[in-house]
């Protein structure tokens, strides 16, 4: 996939779901394996926000992989 994102971190979990929240902006047009090399090289890992990458294409949000999931899209967190 050669898709790019938008690397961002949203204060809280909740701000993700909101279209005009605040957010700090990690990197503009990465792809996820991209992504995820910036995020592994924070130590800690980042705990002051929601990790979330915005897709160039089709403005899909994906929170950044945890507890054993990959990218999740945003919209389908109710499903799991």
């Amino acid at each position: 996939m050669n898709e790019l994102f938008e690397l961002r971190v949203y204060p809280e979990p909740s701000d993700a779901y909101e279209k005009d929240s605040r957010y700090w902006l990690l990197d503009k047009k990465i792809s996820l394996k991209e992504c995820e090399k910036i995020l592994s090289d924070f130590t800690p890992p980042i705990d002051f926000g929601e990790v979330v990458a915005v897709s160039h294409t089709d403005g899909k949000r994906y929170f950044a992989p945890r507890d054993g999931f990959d990218w999740i899209d945003v919209t389908k967190t109710e499903e799991l």
